[in-house]
């Protein structure tokens, strides 16, 4: 267990900086860009460079009055989740989060919104589609959704803890990691299920 607490820590603290960094070079922000990158020299310090630099950049502050769909790659980056405050002309309030492997990590700003046309787009590689958002109005964060969205991500942790915890009590080395692995499986595809219908914006 604390081998993958410590791999997915990892992970955070390698793809957030790096994040940041490419998002500031797409913005002209190169020098701020190569300061994170160089800062990787430093021990901890493109972490911190990248919490100060992610408000200097703002990756995640889009045109006010539209917005393509906010931009993730492998699950990281920026994504509206929940869709609440239904209105007759098609509006409804969402919120956009920073998301590391799709698991909402921090809110950034809640709005009211209309989904407009979606487009498709053949890469060569792989099929891209993008669905065009038209901001009615800047909210504040909509902390329903906040909740919602620490309420399922602590459960899950919860559940996968004890459940691990539960496997290596009653069972030996090698039956723990072929049950620990079928269960994970399974739980991880219950969640996945129950976060797309709760987590969708629609």
């Amino acid at each position: 267990m604390e081998t993958t607490l410590i791999t997915f820590a990892t992970i955070i603290l390698i793809v957030f900086p790096i994040w940041v960094a490419t998002h500031g070079w797409r913005k002209d922000f190169r020098t701020l860009s190569i300061i994170l990158g160089v800062s990787y020299l430093i021990p901890f310090a493109p972490q911190i460079i990248a919490i100060i630099a992610f408000f200097i950049i703002k990756p995640y502050n889009p045109n006010w009055n539209y917005i393509p769909n906010p931009s993730n790659f492998a699950g990281c980056g920026t994504k509206l989740y929940f869709a609440s405050k239904k209105l007759e002309d098609g509006s409804f309030v969402t919120t956009q989060w920073f998301i590391i492997f799709f698991i909402p990590i921090f809110p950034i700003q809640s709005y009211r919104i209309i989904k407009g046309s979606e487009t498709t787009q053949f890469s060569g590689v792989y099929i891209s589609s993008s669905t065009n958002i038209y901001v009615i109005e800047n909210l504040r964060i909509e902390w329903g959704h906040v909740l919602k969205a620490y309420l399922f991500v602590i459960s899950f942790v919860v559940i996968l803890v004890g459940m691990i915890t539960g496997l290596s009590s009653v069972a030996t080395t090698e039956e723990m990691a072929n049950m620990a692995s079928s269960s994970i499986v399974g739980l991880l595809a219950v969640y996945a299920i129950a976060g797309y219908f709760l987590f969708r914006t629609k």
